[in-house]
């Protein structure tokens, strides 16, 4: 996630945030801190993100938007951003999810899956 981050932001950077890429990024991100609250209260509880959701991403997301517009940039609605969220989502989790079979596969990482985690957490190895 952190590449489609930096490939976003480095289009907004050249183009003094018109790219609609980057606009577009902008709004999946604040999105996302907002669904990282949202499930943080579903769960009654902490969840990834909770913690960088109010402290990084919305503070960022607010900051972002009200620059551009102070600077005369045309801010377009970031509906393709918040619509391509479940999109980005997928592709890095399967990405990701890729990588650490591969890996695990390998030998590397033998013991250190979801599986191995659920046995610890629950007593069982």
């Amino acid at each position: 996630m952190g590449g489609v981050v930096a490939g976003a932001a480095a289009l907004g950077a050249r183009t003094g945030g018109r790219s609609a890429v980057f606009q577009a990024a902008l709004a999946g991100f604040g999105a996302h801190g907002v669904g990282h609250l949202a499930q943080a209260a579903l769960f009654r509880g902490y969840t990834p993100g909770v913690a960088t959701a109010p402290l990084v991403v919305l503070p960022y997301s607010v900051w972002a938007w009200r620059r551009l517009r102070a600077s005369g940039v045309p801010v377009r609605p970031g509906y393709g951003g918040v619509l391509a969220l479940p999109l980005v989502l997928a592709g890095v989790h399967a990405l990701a999810h890729t990588l650490v079979n591969r890996r695990q596969k390998d030998g590397r990482e033998r013991g250190r899956g979801v599986a191995a985690w659920r046995g610890r957490r629950t007593g069982r190895q």
